[in-house]
């Protein structure tokens, strides 16, 4: 999401209230799916404040199509388990 902040312009210029990049990574994730539930980890109450504030973010529709296609053009290298870990997960 760092390149996500720094690259697009257009979520970038229109998201100045965002304290930063953890923000919208939050956003995003909260939109997803009802289901998923980040558990950010902080040491400092103002950083968890912060997180907090990530929920009053709504992200629209083409917020979240553009942040889509700006992942969509990352290269993901290796797998999210080793061949063992994946072994289980498939049964």
């Amino acid at each position: 999401m760092t390149a996500l902040c720094k690259g697009s312009g257009r979520m970038n210029e229109g998201r100045r209230e965002l304290n930063g990049q953890a923000q919208l990574s939050l956003a995003w994730l909260l939109a997803q799916k009802t289901f998923i539930v980040p558990i950010p980890g902080t040491g400092k109450v103002k950083n968890l404040q912060e997180n907090i504030q990530a929920a009053n973010l709504v992200l629209t529709a083409e917020d979240l199509k553009e942040i889509d296609s700006a992942l969509a053009e990352f290269k993901v290298h290796g797998g999210r388990m080793n061949e063992e870990q994946m072994k289980v997960v498939e049964q």
